[in-house]
């Protein structure tokens, strides 16, 4: 941004504020001409707002102060309003998905840091809890990350996630990860392969023992029909079923 090109509006009406009073301190532009150089750059809904000024107003040394409390009466939130709102940020922030550890990790804070300055302010050790739920883990990397944190703390927090996951050393976290996958993945392969073997070995011998029962037990109800079939009455005659 050059001294003599005003900031434009975004999102944030209270940040551009900020943005348009650090323009001021260091801008060339003369103190009548202030307040038109900045109109000049507003668009939209700002711009109408801006031009119902009196151009008495707009050209006096204190024109762009005058304008700043024009703007406010209609853009400025409430105080409550405005900390709700970032209240709901906060409370609701979530990394997005792909995003990378260390940038949502500047998001985070940066939202932290906009509801603390309206006075929303969480326990250290809840900010900290706050940070790794929000950050969509896994099982591993929590139970990873809470192992590493001796001290419950919002900073020391940020740094075990860093140095574990979004740091130099997050290569070595993410290896441990995978091989402790790798290791449960073989090992239920071992298990799977184990009891398909033991499935075919107990049907092979329930089949078995199947065969051998039924060709014994049909052998014996051969027989014992073959004996019965040839019995005779006391007379000598044989005697049918």
């Amino acid at each position: 941004m050059s001294k003599q090109s005003p900031p434009r509006i975004g999102e944030d009406y209270g940040a551009w504020k900020k943005e348009i009073k650090i323009w001021e301190l260091g801008t060339d532009v003369a103190k009548e001409k202030q307040a038109p150089t900045v109109i000049g750059v507003l668009g939209g809904d700002y711009k109408t707002v801006a031009i119902e000024m009196s151009l008495e107003d707009m050209v006096k040394n204190n024109g762009l102060e005058l304008l700043i409390k024009h703007l406010d009466a209609v853009f400025e939130k409430d105080k409550n309003d405005m900390a709700y709102e970032r209240y709901v940020i906060f409370e609701d922030i979530r990394r997005n998905q792909d995003e990378e550890i260390t940038d949502f990790m500047i998001r985070f804070d940066r939202a932290m840091k906009q509801a603390k300055a309206i006075d929303i302010t969480y326990p250290d050790n809840v900010l900290a809890f706050k940070l790794m739920r929000s950050m969509d883990l896994s099982a591993d990397e929590q139970k990873m990350i809470m192992t590493a944190c001796t001290d419950i703390k919002y900073d020391s927090m940020q740094s075990v996630i860093k140095r574990i996951l979004g740091g130099k050393s997050s290569t070595c976290g993410s290896n441990d990860i995978k091989i402790k996958q790798e290791t449960q993945e073989s090992f239920y392969a071992r298990q799977g392969q184990n009891n398909y073997q033991n499935y075919r070995s107990g049907n092979k011998f329930s089949s078995n023992n199947n065969q051998q029962y039924y060709r014994n037990g049909n052998q014996q109800q051969h027989q014992g029909k073959n004996k019965y079939i040839n019995r005779k009455d006391k007379y000598g005659n044989k005697c049918c079923v």
